[in-house]
């Protein structure tokens, strides 16, 4: 049996390299924070995030060995709804 994943067949994801996490109880926001100061990572993304609502989207966080870019991004739906990808602070 075969299962899908959604997104690109060249994604991490594919690869086993990245995984999208949460942790009840945790602010994804603070997860992503502390992933970015405690580990070494390739992409770091805080997706669909809403400051307002701590649980809201996911972390997706991916590692490739020794090529690490350290990209901590956060992504959003823009006004015409295309996900556009910042700078996470």
């Amino acid at each position: 049996m075969s299962e899908k994943i959604g997104s690109s067949s060249k994604s991490q994801h594919c690869k086993g390299m990245a995984a999208d996490i949460e942790i009840m109880g945790v602010s994804n926001k603070e997860l992503a924070d502390w992933i970015h100061r405690s580990c070494n990572y390739d992409q770091l993304i805080l997706e669909f995030h809403d400051m307002e609502e701590p649980n809201s989207g996911w972390v997706h966080v991916s590692y490739q060995g020794e090529e690490c870019r350290f990209q901590y991004l956060r992504a959003f739906k823009d006004e015409n709804l295309k996900t556009r990808y910042i700078p996470c602070q």
